[in-house]
């Protein structure tokens, strides 16, 4: 680029390659000891039908998201357009699984180009989508271990301390992250004085970001869009944990062991933790947990538990990508393609 300014430095660079290594083991050892034949058997097997209401089931819960994103956004702009939202939650979303995290980036960039509003701000209310993701996986988890009848502690020994510690952080979070927008005339000037001490520019950077970011914060507030949220968080989580279940009868799973709803919850929940390990869009991560969950919880042969995890990955990836390319074709028609100089720009000039 002649912007001055690389798309993706170097230490962004080194942690994609990173993350696709690391995404490469994980697969690697999802799919240890599969014979290939019995896996494609599996795969063949596949019902269209059940593959094509996954697929329905998958996109209804990228429209709750941007309804609630929506929602989170209201006071920025009270009449954002939904099916922006959806468009920049799509192409986040296939950046993703190129670029591990970028797309919360993209997200902002896009949604900021449609509506015309502050990427910063934007930005805000994600950094929140994302805390609030891990709170209520975080619980999900925990209720796995009350509605399933199963000793799932016993078989994943780590996975009660495990989820308590992450709520337990996360609950932190946002009390940090409360107490900051709370106090942020006191505290602004405390961080950006330490800051200056290693740099004086990315103290400047650091004040713009930080009054911004608290700006996106604190249009997240009010009684009523606070229930909204945690009705759409709920909805969100149901319909994960109902798709999860249309992944069994994809297989045909339910024919040879009983197949119920909590099941399917306590699936969802835990391959939650495969997503939140920064590999490439999941791969190799969410298989892994995935098939660790179906073989040691549920006895599913491995063949079934990878054949699972590679279709109701695979249905959600591609899905994804021909959405973002859908998209990005479509709005950068209309609207050109946004870069990433603007976020950084509308950061340095406050």
């Amino acid at each position: 680029m002649t912007s001055g300014k690389k798309l993706i430095s170097n230490k962004e660079l080194f942690g994609t390659i990173l993350s696709v290594v690391l995404g490469a083991l994980l697969l690697y050892f999802a799919f240890r000891g599969i014979q290939f034949n019995e896996f494609s058997a599996a795969l063949k097997s596949s019902s269209i039908v059940w593959i094509l209401v996954f697929a329905c089931t998958t996109t209804t819960a990228h429209i709750i998201r941007a309804y609630r994103w929506k929602v989170m956004l209201r006071r920025v702009k009270p009449d954002l357009s939904l099916h922006h939202a959806f468009a920049a939650l799509m192409l986040g979303y296939g950046i993703n699984n190129a670029i591990p995290r970028l797309g919360e980036v993209s997200r902002a960039l896009f949604l900021g180009q449609y509506e015309r509003i502050s990427r910063m701000s934007i930005l805000g209310t994600i950094v929140v989508e994302r805390i609030l993701d891990m709170v209520f996986f975080g619980l999900a988890v925990l209720v796995s271990g009350i509605i399933y009848s199963g000793e799932i502690y016993s078989k994943i020994p780590w996975l009660r301390t495990t989820s308590i510690i992450g709520l337990v952080l996360m609950l932190i979070m946002v009390m940090m992250m409360v107490v900051f927008v709370w106090k942020r005339d006191s505290l602004l000037p405390i961080i950006t004085k330490y800051v200056s001490h290693i740099s004086v520019r990315g103290a400047n950077k650091t004040e713009a970001l930080l009054i911004k970011l608290s700006d996106g914060f604190l249009s997240i507030r009010g009684t009523r869009t606070y229930i909204e949220i945690l009705i759409y968080s709920v909805l969100i989580m149901l319909n994960y944990a109902f798709t999860s279940l249309i992944g069994f009868y994809i297989l045909g799973i339910e024919t040879m062991i009983p197949v119920t709803f909590a099941m399917a919850w306590v699936t969802m929940s835990i391959s939650s933790i495969g997503v939140l390990i920064p590999t490439p869009g999941g791969i190799g991560s969410y298989h892994a947990v995935v098939k660790m969950v179906l073989v040691t919880i549920f006895g599913i042969n491995k063949v079934l538990s990878t054949a699972y995890a590679v279709i109701s990955h695979g249905i959600s990836y591609i899905l994804s990508i021909i959405l973002a390319i859908v998209y990005f074709f479509l709005f950068r028609k209309r609207y050109g393609s946004p870069s990433e100089d603007s976020i950084f720009n509308e950061v340095e000039n406050g």
